[in-house]
């Protein structure tokens, strides 16, 4: 936009250019007045289609929302492509490097496939090279790695022969008994309906975790929705009725 008012990049005010500087002053300005503008036209449009109580309930849900750091796991090392098909020996190194990466990755602040690719830790988990020479060979290995980290990285794999293996995490028994999963399936076909017809996200109707905590409670009453944390006021009133409906015509009976 700069460009076209003036004829000139707007890098030219970073080397003293007066007319190109005041130009982005006032365009920066002016970048209010835009956004309050596009907040008048959205909300003449979800009014236009009777949209607007429902839209501020859905941005009050998105304000509630807590965001919480992910907990680091070595053993996440499992997810690796490929991880399960090493050696023993193989797959001790891998889990090792894989915490080696994210140390790093935390000193440098960065996300952690930015420092070390997995392709890479899998590469020096197999091959294990054993001197500067043969670790500059590893592909996706920054200069910068190679230059101040390349003894502690030959460290950790000359060290890593004596580990044990490690063991594979059992996975978690999370299987539905067949009434919920029966009636969350059903709510899921009801929920894609009403979204199609309502040419909407089906989240915008019910999440997915609103679904399955009725599927498990198996509420009778508009009342017992509000026990669903994930469903709120105005999806009660609008959709328990049309839910209630569901669960009722779902062939399988009611776990209590």
């Amino acid at each position: 936009m700069i460009s076209r008012l003036t004829g000139r990049t707007p890098f030219a005010s970073y080397f003293g250019d007066p007319a190109v500087a005041q130009i982005e002053r006032e365009l920066r300005l002016q970048i209010p007045l835009y956004v309050l503008a596009l907040r008048d036209l959205q909300i003449g449009q979800l009014e236009a289609s009777s949209r607007l109580v429902e839209a501020r309930e859905a941005f009050k849900r998105q304000a509630r929302v807590e965001v919480t750091a992910r907990s680091f796991d070595p053993d996440d090392f499992w997810r690796i492509p490929g991880a399960r098909q090493l050696e023993s020996a193989d797959q001790a190194l891998l889990r090792e490097l894989y915490v080696f990466r994210d140390g790093l990755a935390r000193e440098l602040d960065l996300p952690p496939f930015k420092v070390i690719p997995n392709a890479t830790l899998l590469q020096l988990a197999t091959e294990r090279p054993t001197d500067r020479r043969s670790l500059a060979q590893i592909k996706g290995l920054s200069h910068r790695i190679k230059k101040r980290r390349a003894d502690d990285l030959l460290r950790l794999i000359a060290t890593s022969k004596r580990l044990p293996p490690p063991a594979y995490p059992r996975p978690a028994n999370h299987r539905l008994s067949d009434d919920i999963a029966s009636r969350y399936q059903a709510l899921r076909s009801w929920r894609k309906q009403v979204a199609k017809a309502r040419q909407v996200d089906p989240d915008i109707i019910l999440p997915n975790q609103a679904l399955m905590e009725i599927a498990r409670q198996s509420p009778v009453t508009v009342e017992a929705l509000a026990h669903v944390r994930a469903m709120d006021d105005w999806q009660r009133q609008t959709y328990g009725s049309e839910v209630l409906k569901v669960l009722e015509s779902c062939p399988c009976a009611a776990e209590h």
